[in-house]
């Protein structure tokens, strides 16, 4: 690994997605598991290695050569990878191994970022992690729940053109559990090119969520600036479907806002223009932080 994308940043594509509302935005790659999530880790010390197999969605496609970027090789790191120069067909899968080690005390997240040769992003899996000070005793590695199905309607929230500083009624999208096993979230990560005027509350990761049970994820938007402004709400689980992706769209002094524009998509990414709309965004937000006591 030579190359690597700011320790706080992830990558999120501006797209335009079409007008008629997709169940869960998808790209062509799929994960399993769709976090790593590591257990508390002392200071200096390294987490148990986790492993993530890479498949492709549709299996009449391909898709590569992969080439893999990590947005925090500092406390995190890959450790083996059967993906980088592989081009996935049919039913062809490859396997990365990460672990963890953090050298400051606090919550941490990072992610894996998949793109083929022509920089096309084919999907992100988050990392996550917790460092500890000496007398803090880490918490058991995580079990992995049975996975389960999902659907997330609708996938991008459109607010209307607003004055300088005033803050819009809410808006919810539902998260559904379509499956014959309970919902976990694992992670809620939040961000995009202007987060800052956007606001988010989330009751999915509080509790599993039963077969047939939903959640909500409830976005307001009080804009910082002029313009249009964009962000995204990523929510990982144990569905196959994941990480499912919010997008908030919003303007003001002019700015009109479009369905999607921030979704995760790579069907109607130019692969000439993939990388002018990379957005760089901070880690605001983690929906279950670890209380170390």
């Amino acid at each position: 690994m030579k190359k690597y994308l700011p320790s706080f940043a992830i990558l999120l594509l501006a797209l335009a997605l079409p007008g008629r509302l997709a169940a869960v935005p998808l790209l062509p790659l799929a994960f399993n598991p769709t976090a790593l999530v590591f257990p508390t880790t002392l200071l200096g010390d390294n987490a148990s290695s986790l492993v993530v197999t890479v498949r492709l969605r549709d299996s009449s496609a391909s898709f590569g050569p992969l080439s893999l970027q990590l947005s925090d090789p500092l406390h995190f790191e890959i450790i083996s990878d059967t993906c980088s120069g592989t081009t996935l067909e049919n039913a062809d899968t490859c396997e990365i191994g990460a672990v963890f080690h953090p050298s400051l005390f606090g919550h941490y997240s990072a992610f894996i970022v998949l793109l083929d040769e022509n920089q096309v992003l084919g999907n992100f899996v988050p990392l996550e992690g917790t460092g500890a000070e000496s007398g803090f005793l880490p918490t058991p590695a995580p079990t992995s729940p049975p996975s389960t199905s999902v659907a997330l309607a609708p996938d991008h929230l459109d607010f209307a053109d607003l004055p300088f500083g005033d803050t819009s009624d809410s808006q919810t999208a539902t998260l559904t559990n379509t499956g014959t096993a309970d919902l976990f979230v694992k992670a809620v990560t939040f961000g995009g090119d202007t987060p800052f005027s956007f606001a988010r509350i989330e009751t999915c990761s509080l509790r599993p969520v039963p077969p047939g049970g939903s959640c909500d994820l409830i976005a307001y938007f009080t804009p910082a600036q002029e313009g249009l402004q964009r962000a995204a709400i990523a929510v990982s689980d144990n569905s196959d479907d994941g990480p499912q992706i919010l997008s908030l769209n919003g303007g003001s002094g002019g700015g009109t806002a479009t369905g999607g524009a921030c979704a995760l998509s790579a069907r109607q990414v130019s692969p000439t223009r993939a990388w002018p709309v990379i957005l760089t965004i901070s880690l605001l937000v983690f929906a279950r932080r670890r209380r170390l006591q």
